[in-house]
């Protein structure tokens, strides 16, 4: 009896297996086989997400130039001084970038006006593109009304910030460019024209000048070691930019910066133009002095400039005025506090500080354009006569060996 029951069981199980595995012909049967995706192409299409990811903009991480900041407040600030409406100048303007990133910013910020949110607000939630200075500025317009206003102003402030930046740029790179030329000739030179004749010079078992034989000596050492060479100096320039960026990198760059001869001059130019064009953007746009002070120490990259600005902040919030707090400052010259001095007396320090920031960009311009003048005829100089020891070291045994040939 419990073999029967056993058996009807074993027998009711095969069926029903059966029945499930028709079923399961029927169902894949009945799939159309192009709509199946195989592993392979579902494990392609999560790479190709992943990828898409990684190139993608994020609103925490997306930075902008400069001049993207420039081409978005200026078109704004143009755009509504038309009258046009803020959310439909949004719209126009990411309809009309062809730049991804701005795109991607103007359809963020559009997105956000549409609910009612302050253009400050929105620009907050960029954390790494706006700075506390442009927020700031917008912050202040929005208060008061004169959103424009501000916009035009912080242009202003974007276009004297990248003027600066490119004058500095193009006075710098001359003389770099010149050592890199006059290096890869060297390099050259010792690479391949000195093995050919210092073979030259062997076989005629000819007594050569010291200048030669120190040449052919670093040739010689260069070929030998060509690539250990290279890859000293690759690792020494990944050091020291890997150095730069730490803290204690940057500290001493900064400091080299305000100490160096000359460069000392042209960076206290650059810091005044900049401190006293923020400061009096800040506070012409309503902003108060304790404010401005915060973000312009906020915008400061100068670790040694940005902690004696917090000094100075604390100074003014204790009551004292701007110009005593900056008697006798080791960053600024006199002659700039002086100047700061009679509008902070004369309650015009926003105006003044703009027009002392336009002077001092001046100041520097002028003396960028005077130190690449001179500093023509000094690297000239200098490239001669690395290349024209080189080729004396080739020349003096050359032209014993034509005079021995001639003497025969």
């Amino acid at each position: 009896m419990k073999e029967n029951t056993k058996l009807n069981v074993y027998t009711q199980s095969q069926t029903d297996l059966s029945l499930d595995q028709g079923t399961h012909l029927e169902i894949l049967s009945s799939v159309d086989p192009s709509s199946v995706t195989s592993v392979t192409e579902f494990e392609a299409q999560g790479l190709r997400d992943k990828i898409k990811q990684l190139f993608s903009f994020s609103r925490n991480k997306i930075k902008l130039s400069v001049s993207q900041k420039l081409y978005i407040f200026e078109n704004i600030a143009l755009l509504l001084d038309s009258g046009i409406a803020i959310d439909e100048t949004f719209n126009i303007l990411q309809k009309q970038s062809q730049d991804k990133k701005i795109k991607f910013v103007l359809e963020i910020c559009l997105s956000s006006i549409k609910k009612g949110k302050k253009l400050s607000d929105i620009l907050k939630s960029f954390q790494s593109c706006f700075d506390s200075k442009e927020i700031g500025m917008i912050s202040a317009g929005e208060s008061i009304g004169k959103l424009t206003s501000s916009l035009n102003q912080l242009s202003n402030d974007l276009k004297f910030q990248l003027e600066l930046k490119n004058e500095v740029k193009k006075a710098s790179m001359y003389p770099i460019m010149v050592m890199i030329f006059t290096l890869l000739v060297v390099v050259a030179m010792l690479k391949f024209v000195i093995p050919q004749v210092s073979a030259l010079f062997v076989s005629s078992d000819m007594e050569l000048p010291a200048v030669t034989q120190v040449i052919i000596s670093i040739s010689n050492f260069l070929n030998d070691n060509f690539i250990l060479f290279s890859s000293y100096i690759l690792l020494i320039v990944v050091l020291i930019s890997s150095f730069l960026k730490t803290s204690m990198g940057k500290r001493i760059y900064d400091f080299l910066l305000l100490n160096l001869p000359f460069v000392k001059d042209i960076q206290q130019l650059k810091n005044q133009s900049l401190f006293a064009q923020t400061l009096g953007s800040l506070m012409l746009n309503g902003v108060s002095i304790v404010r401005s002070l915060e973000i312009t120490r906020d915008s400061t990259a100068n670790f040694y400039l940005k902690n004696y600005i917090f000094y100075l902040l604390e100074d003014v919030k204790s009551g004292i005025k701007l110009y005593d707090a900056m008697f006798l400052s080791p960053y600024f010259s006199d002659f700039f506090i002086s100047q700061l001095a009679v509008g902070e007396k004369s309650s015009n320090l926003p105006q003044v500080a703009l027009k002392v920031a336009s002077n001092n960009h001046k100041n520097l311009s002028d003396k960028l354009q005077n130190f690449t003048k001179l500093l023509q005829p000094v690297v000239m100089l200098v490239l001669g006569g690395v290349v024209g020891t080189v080729v004396l070291a080739i020349m003096l045994p050359l032209s014993q060996m034509i005079s021995n040939i001639n003497v025969f």
